[in-house]
């Protein structure tokens, strides 16, 4: 993981995947801000367009990972998307310890539509 900052917010992006890992309420917070999705420089999609090869074996792309803070376990969550509607829902991980969590790369652009 590398410390990536947008304004005041500093994430942890996957120098492999380029999936991000958000601390607690940092999702929300970038979220906020105009241009916050650009963090999300890479596209999961891109790298495996549809039809090619399944991205995991359980729908979303969920592969039930330890928290990179805390170890402990993270579960799954759903969100709608506002960008590739298509894809269905967004399922990334959070961790009910810390509260923090982690989006596969390109989701996190889908979920805020940018």
């Amino acid at each position: 993981m590398e410390p990536v900052v947008f304004g005041e917010i500093t994430v942890d992006r996957c120098t492999g995947c380029q999936g991000i890992w958000f601390d607690a309420m940092e999702c929300d917070q970038l979220m906020a801000l105009p241009g916050g999705s650009t963090l999300d420089t890479d596209c999961i999609w891109d790298r495996n367009p549809e039809g090619e090869s399944p991205l995991a074996d359980t729908p979303g792309g969920y592969k039930g990972v330890n928290c990179p803070r805390c170890q402990t376990k993270m579960n799954p969550a759903w969100l709608r998307r506002k960008k590739n509607t298509h894809r269905g829902a967004i399922v990334f991980e959070k961790c009910g310890q810390c509260q923090g969590s982690y989006f596969d790369a390109g989701e996190f652009s889908d979920l805020a539509g940018a």
